[in-house]
């Protein structure tokens, strides 16, 4: 099952300010490009039994490890994911600092499954359970997150495999059949641009 990548792509407009002492401007001063704001991507990903467990809802979502790439690469080990809930700080603590991410969700989102397709009597389902958005919190983080601005939107993906139910010809969400764990597949990713402090 292929993976779900999630990628945003963010233009930073930069404005420079010309002082003119004559009727010829000065050139613009560069912007640091530490303080240039650039793409910062984070994602996670389980698969096999775990993300069986994880889709039925038998066990939180958790990941092995969650990587952030971009302006500032970052690996975290162990992962839980908490509510999402409006106003809620989660600490990650990473390789490179602790990263405080403040979710914000503008409405609980669970979008409903939808059949990706179907080959050799199995069925692909896809969920997006939740979605939302979210600001670095650079006062509580530490290391190179430290100082840090930045935002962005997060989506959670759930992926399932089944059995088509005998009988059957056409796959479907009300009667999916029986999940295939190792078909199962969950899948969080984030983007928005960061500004290192």
């Amino acid at each position: 099952m292929n993976k779900i990548i999630a990628a945003i792509l963010v233009t930073a407009a930069v404005t420079a300010a010309a002082a003119c002492t004559n009727t010829a401007p000065h050139a613009a001063a560069p912007v640091p490009a530490s303080h240039a704001p650039q793409v910062e991507e984070f994602y996670g990903q389980a698969a096999g039994m775990q993300a069986a467990a994880e889709i039925s809802g038998a066990v939180p979502v958790s990941f092995p490890s969650m990587h952030w790439v971009g302006p500032v690469v970052a690996t975290v080990q162990n992962v839980t994911l908490g509510s999402g809930k409006d106003g809620t700080v989660r600490v990650f603590r990473s390789s490179a600092g602790d990263i405080a991410v403040r979710y914000g969700q503008a409405r609980p989102v669970r979008g409903a499954p939808v059949v990706t397709g179907q080959a050799h009597g199995d069925c692909f389902i896809s969920q997006t359970p939740a979605t939302g958005n979210y600001t670095i919190d650079g006062a509580a983080s530490t290391g190179r997150f430290k100082g840090a601005s930045g935002h962005g939107s997060w989506s959670l993906i759930f992926l399932t495999e089944t059995k088509l139910p005998a009988g059957r010809k056409q796959c479907s969400t009300t009667d999916p059949g029986a999940v295939v764990p190792s078909g199962a597949q969950v899948t969080f990713t984030a983007s928005g641009p960061l500004t290192a402090g």
